[in-house]
């Protein structure tokens, strides 16, 4: 498992008994949480250019962009990899959104 796996397991748990998460922990959740929308905006605009030019954008490793992108498509994200566009893209039309929703 890696770290981005761990973090997200993290992330997407409730913890019903926590009143106060760490300083750091939330740092890197916001982080996270940017990122991901950053690639999603990029994804959306056709404008992610190669996977290393994404890594470039996005200000990390071109390594943590694929396992960023792994963790969107393991949400259910419907992105591919176009090589005569050199851009990643969504399958069909949508964004890749994390938020509260009131039931």
């Amino acid at each position: 498992m890696t770290n981005l796996e761990i973090i997200s397991k993290i992330i997407f748990t409730f913890r019903k008994n926590s009143h106060s998460p760490l300083p750091n922990l939330l740092s890197m959740q916001k982080e996270i949480f940017n990122r991901l929308n950053r690639i999603d905006h990029l994804i959306r605009i056709k404008g992610t250019g190669t996977p290393s030019e994404l890594a470039e954008k996005i200000g990390m490793s071109e390594r943590s962009m694929y396992e960023y992108i792994k963790l969107m498509k393991d949400f259910g994200c419907p992105v591919s990899y176009s090589r005569s566009r050199k851009s990643y893209y969504y399958q069909e039309d949508g964004s890749f959104t994390i938020r509260f929703v009131s039931e």
